[in-house]
């Protein structure tokens, strides 16, 4: 697992109608994407207990990618490093607030896709290549939590639109 976290990253934030206990008990029961994330076609757990988790994510295109969580902070989000066994990982950060009796849940991805080149070589794909298709899966994903939240059933495969590098 690498240790260093990638430079650029792509965030995305939502608001939820529901209170933080809620939106905790749902991002951190095993299996949970595959009812909120609109792009999995399996998530199977390997590993979930206090000391550590680690699950696999199929996605709909049948990409595997591994997460390995770290600690969790509890009601506030956690870590996660995330790609395809003994390939290059990215670092992901999940975030909890309270706003009164609702909550937001923000998802940020640092990935490590051009980690390898010059900072200032990666910009022009970073910021016109990899950054829209990013922004589109974490508002995918975090569109589909709030459907979850909101209606009590999975959320729809590829809503609401399939995406190039996951459907």
């Amino acid at each position: 697992m690498p240790n260093q976290i990638p430079k650029r990253f792509v965030s995305q934030k939502k608001i939820m109608d529901v209170d933080v206990n809620t939106l905790w008990d749902l991002i951190t029961r095993p299996g949970h994407l595959e009812d909120v994330h609109p792009y999995c076609s399996s998530n199977e757990v390997i590993k979930w207990n206090d000391q550590a988790c680690t699950d696999v994510l199929v996605y709909s295109n049948g990409r595997t990618f591994v997460r390995n969580f770290k600690p969790w902070n509890f009601q506030k989000g956690y870590e996660l490093w995330i790609g395809p066994e003994n390939g290059a990982q990215h670092f992901v950060r999940w975030e909890i607030e309270s706003i009164e009796n609702r909550s937001s849940l923000s998802i940020t991805i640092y990935p490590s896709i051009l980690n390898k080149w010059p900072l200032f070589i990666t910009f022009i794909p970073f910021y016109f290549w990899i950054k829209p298709r990013l922004n589109a899966y974490l508002n995918a994903v975090l569109g589909g939590i709030y459907y979850y939240l909101d209606n009590d059933l999975p959320v729809p495969r590829d809503s609401p639109n399939p995406h190039p590098w996951f459907s």
